[in-house]
């Protein structure tokens, strides 16, 4: 084993645990095949068969249902129906059969079927005479053959159908134990190649831990013991044929390559020495003034490129302000403008609104006036109503006046009537006095029409009034309503006009303080400029000095 590639012995212990793996893959496969082929024959032939039995059996029991309803009756409408219902039951139940025909898969199942056959056969063949009996209305003799030999031969078929039906049932019943028998054993089955699988999995990882990686820990550990410089040991696991021993050989030529490098190292450091010894003064001479020149160069570089940083830094502020303070004064100059306008506006609206205010308390003056107007016409209205009622109450009385008269002058009348001749000229008295009731009657009853229409329009007119009152007082109302918010309006753009006058006169403080600023950054702008230009020539002189000093320790050096 130890004479073989890693990648063999991992091979062939990965195969042997495939090898296994498929093995109980296959026979589980199986099986679950024989399982597969017991689950097909409930679902496609002992469950279709219990189906189909259970339908037969019904549309049998349905077709003696009709039998019964044809016997039932000498209707001749329900005998037809009840003849139908037949018909088409006695097709159902033959393609039922031919169904079910197909389905059988046992001697006794078919051996059942071939005696319900016979029995259905010899019951079909004794249903034509009782309908024949049945269509005659001989409706006694149908019975009793329906009850006797017909009943007998139904019930033996029905109970030939249930036996057929405990037949498949029994068949599915079986089926379904052989699959969980089968499902039983596959499980076992399985969980013991489950556990050989680990089993092998635990021997293979340490087979694999003890041929391959063990060697190798051996081997990083031995190259730690190189990499602290002791090349005394012996290089472990040579002579092995595979690949850890050629890691070993290779290793082994690698400390061979490190004493020899060991060795020769120690010789130049030998020569080195006495080199170094001859110019040690000569190196300490220089290393001390290249170190004080080099860090005062150094100094004088560092700070002229922080100068010029510093410089440029302040000369990309300045630019930046600058253009910053010459987006702010272009603002600046608008927003004055605008406020100034805003601030013409709100004076002008200050001044439209009390020119509102005072129209409105002029209308609100006017409306006033008009109610005061209003109640006394309504005054006037209703003494003018009370009048006109009053002079109704007189014209009544004239008219009952007028009544009382021409009633004495037909008295007067029928008295003179009856003195002759002494009465004549008072009759003609009582006459004058019935004619002058008559007018008197006549005037009280236009007065009356009048008054009547007097009275009418002076009811209207005190309605109207009335209504005209309840508006203007709803007008006197709004019209204080409105007054109040022109108020309270011309109060609130008094206040804005001033605050825009504020606002408007520091906009103008503003721009003086930026224009400050702007002059300002104008100024630094030229100081950082002369800055920046200082700050260059320094860093180009301490470049020079550098380049000076580095030569001249190079011409030392050299010597």
């Amino acid at each position: 084993m130890k004479n073989l590639n890693i990648a063999w012995k991992i091979g062939l212990l990965l195969i042997s645990l495939v090898l296994g793996n498929a093995a109980l893959t296959f026979r589980l496969l199986s099986s679950m095949s024989v399982v597969n082929e017991q689950s097909t024959i409930i679902a496609q032939n002992w469950l279709p068969s219990v189906r189909l039995l259970g339908n037969l059996n019904t549309i049998t029991s349905d077709f003696r249902i009709a039998q019964l309803q044809h016997v039932g009756t000498t209707d001749a409408a329900i005998m037809q129906d009840a003849e139908e219902k037949m018909s088409t039951l006695e097709s159902a139940i033959a393609d039922t059969k031919t169904a079910y025909v197909g389905l059988i898969s046992s001697e006794e199942e078919q051996r059942i079927w071939d005696t319900f056959s016979k029995l259905w056969i010899e019951y079909m063949n004794e249903h034509r005479t009782f309908l024949k009996l049945s269509r005659e209305n001989k409706n006694e003799e149908a019975a009793a053959m329906l009850y006797g030999e017909m009943f007998t031969d139904f019930n033996n078929a029905s109970a030939a159908l249930l036996a057929a039906i405990d037949a498949n049932d029994l068949g599915a019943q079986a089926a379904s134990t052989e699959g969980d028998r089968i499902y039983a054993a596959q499980r076992q089955v399985g969980f013991a190649g489950l556990a050989a699988t680990l089993l092998a999995s635990f021997v293979i990882a340490y087979i694999i831990r003890q041929s391959v990686a063990r060697p190798i820990e051996t081997l990083k550990d031995y190259m730690g013991v190189l990499d602290a410089g002791d090349y005394s040991q012996e290089v472990p696991l040579r002579g092995r044929k595979d690949e850890i021993g050629l890691m070993s050989e290779s290793i082994f030529s690698f400390q061979n390559s490190l004493i020899q490098a060991r060795t020769a190292d120690e010789e130049q450091r030998r020569e080195m020495t006495e080199k170094l010894e001859r110019q040690e003064k000569v190196v300490e001479l220089v290393e001390a003034f290249d170190l004080t020149a080099t860090g005062a160069v150094s100094a004088v570089a560092a700070a002229a490129t922080e100068l010029s940083a510093a410089a440029k830094a302040i000369s990309d502020v300045s630019v930046q302000t600058n253009e910053q303070v010459k987006s702010v004064v272009a603002a600046s100059i608008q927003n004055s403008g605008t406020v100034q306008t805003v601030a013409a506006s709100v004076e002008q609206l200050s001044a439209a609104s009390r020119d509102i205010a005072a129209q409105v308390s002029k209308s609100t003056e006017v409306v006033q006036e008009a109610n005061r107007a209003t109640e006394v016409a309504k005054g006037i209205s209703s003494e003018m109503l009370a009048s006109t009622r009053s002079i109704g109450a007189v014209a009544s009385t004239i008219d009952g006046i007028a009544n009382q008269i021409n009633l004495l002058a037909l008295n007067a009348t029928i008295e003179a009537v009856r003195a002759g001749e002494p009465g004549k000229g008072f009759s003609v008295v009582a006459n004058e006095i019935k004619s002058l009731a008559g007018q008197t009657t006549a005037a009280t009853e236009s007065i009356a029409q009048q008054l009547g229409l007097v009275q009418r329009m002076a009811e209207k007119v005190a309605e109207a009034l009335e209504n005209l009152g309840g508006a203007v007082e709803t007008v006197g109302v709004v019209s204080l309503s409105i007054a109040a918010s022109v108020e309270q309006q011309t109060v609130a753009t008094t206040e804005i006009s001033q605050n825009m006058n504020t606002a408007a006169l520091s906009v103008e403080r503003i721009n003086m303080n930026i224009s400050v600023i702007q002059d300002s950054t104008h100024g630094n702008l030229a100081a950082s400029a002369q800055i920046l230009s200082a700050s260059n020539g320094l860093a180009v002189q301490a470049e020079s000095l550098d380049g000076e000093v580095s030569i001249f320790l190079e011409r030392i050096k050299a010597a």
